[in-house]
């Protein structure tokens, strides 16, 4: 079971992952890990299903490629529970305290099966890292709810500059009417 959420105040992204051991693991997840994990694991998940399209399948194109992924990934979806709330009964193995997402290994395993090597390494710290084994069908689970975790909390938008708030400036006015310089020759 997998659950994905928003903390506002930490910035990050939570990410809950219980096992059939009733093991859950905590992971935070940062704005920059996400932005550059997310294209790869798109790739990866890409690049399994099409090469597991059946025997005799051909591509004429990159197009046509990205559109048989397409299609599975959705099939992919469909089968997906997204509705079964998270069982938060689980002991977590990090306590109160999870891990801080650092670097992420991925091994290929075969026939659409990858260990995902999760690491925290902080400076003055102990590593702290598990292994968990994936299989396409949780790649693409995962995928999904990070689309949708970073379009609510709004880490690929960039605000218009009218609407942030300025708390540094004492007196706006001054920003109303840009001053010209005057020039005496």
């Amino acid at each position: 079971q997998i659950s994905l959420s928003y903390e506002v105040s930490e910035d990050r992204l939570l990410l809950r992952v219980n096992t059939n051991q009733k093991t859950e693991y905590r992971i935070w997840l940062t704005r920059r890990l996400v932005l550059e994990f997310v294209p790869q694991l798109q790739k990866i998940a890409e690049n399994t299903i099409t090469a597991s399209a059946p025997v005799g399948t051909s591509f004429v194109d990159q197009e046509s490629k990205k559109m048989y992924a397409e299609f599975k990934k959705q099939e992919i979806l469909e089968k997906s529970d997204f509705k079964t709330p998270f069982d938060s009964s689980s002991t977590s193995i990090f306590g109160d305290h999870p891990l801080l997402l650092t670097e992420i290994h991925i091994n290929a395993l075969g026939k659409g099966n990858f260990t995902l090597k999760l690491c925290e390494k902080l400076l003055g710290k102990a590593e702290r890292s598990f292994e968990v084994t994936v299989y396409i069908s949780m790649i693409q689970a995962i995928i999904h709810l990070l689309g949708q975790a970073t379009q609510g909390c709004q880490w690929l938008e960039i605000p218009h500059a009218a609407s942030l708030p300025m708390p540094f400036l004492e007196d706006s006015d001054d920003l109303e009417e840009e001053k010209v310089p005057k020039y005496i020759n």
